[in-house]
């Protein structure tokens, strides 16, 4: 039923529209057109509705600046916590490996002491082996050669060290060993730090008393004529410092080989 339909039948080739008359052929092209603007007024309109709804406004744009700016916040701290724990995790890791390696250095050099004689005097059967609470000087080979390399006067001991509480192993030769032991080696220039934020040390020696008896732990080890059956040693960190787990070790040889330590020398001798 389009606008000439009222006015147009089979038999008129006439038809009105808007008030006048014109032909069928005026008729139909009347119609298309009709037709056609009503299409694009529908395609107009759905623009319209489309681009009103597609528009944002200033609220919207703030609430997306809002949660974009949140969430790069949340990424930056996730980085941030991120790097600070594998920092972290590196020191601890760097820390262990510090101790583990003091650990077995000292394992190694107690393991390798020597009961070499202090004395030349056969009468003197004293061992070059001072134990102390605090403190142990002892011989052995020096540290990093083999077992048959050359034997050094050592001494375990803490002492401050830029500011910290550090334990040394100090090592030297050429003075007689009835001068002292403790004290020479101490103020020996060839040194080592093994461990860092050491507050304190404990040593401890495991063997029969000077009076006799079966083997106990015993706090000091001094002049006698073997070397103890095994040597404790605990240390007291500092703050969060890794915890030194007890260390326990047993000397290769114990019993007095009638040996004297001499500076350079790599064979047990008894001297004249």
């Amino acid at each position: 039923t389009g606008p000439c339909a009222s006015g147009t039948t089979a038999d008129s080739p006439f038809g009105a529209y808007g008030g006048r008359i014109v032909t069928s052929k005026e008729c139909n092209l009347l119609e298309r057109n009709s037709s056609e603007g009503q299409a694009v007024d529908g395609q107009a309109g759905a623009l319209d509705e489309i681009g009103s709804e597609a528009g944002v406004t200033l609220l919207e744009a703030l609430v997306w600046v809002a949660l974009l700016s949140m969430l790069a916040v949340m990424i930056a701290n996730g980085a941030s916590v991120t790097a600070r724990s594998w920092r972290n995790a590196e020191q601890h890791t760097n820390a262990v490996d510090d101790l583990e390696t003091a650990r077995s250095l000292l394992r190694r050099v107690f393991r390798s002491a020597r009961p070499a004689l202090m004395s030349p005097d056969p009468s003197d059967s004293r061992i070059a082996f001072e134990g102390r609470p605090d403190r142990l000087t002892f011989v052995a080979p020096r540290s990093g050669q083999s077992v048959a390399g050359e034997w050094t006067l050592q001494t375990v001991y803490v002492a401050p060290s830029d500011g910290e509480s550090t334990l040394f192993l100090a090592w030297g030769q050429g003075v007689a060993l009835s001068h002292g032991l403790r004290e020479r080696n101490e103020a020996n220039p060839n040194r080592a730090p093994l461990l860092e934020r050491v507050s304190d040390i404990d040593l401890s020696y495991f063997g029969p008393p000077e009076a006799g008896g079966p083997p106990v732990w015993q706090t000091t080890w001094l002049g006698r004529t073997r070397l103890p059956e095994m040597i404790r040693m605990e240390l007291k960190r500092e703050g969060d410092a890794v915890p030194w787990p007890e260390l326990v070790v047993a000397p290769r040889v114990n019993a007095n080989a009638a040996c004297r330590f001499f500076p350079g020398r790599t064979r047990c001798e008894r001297g004249s």
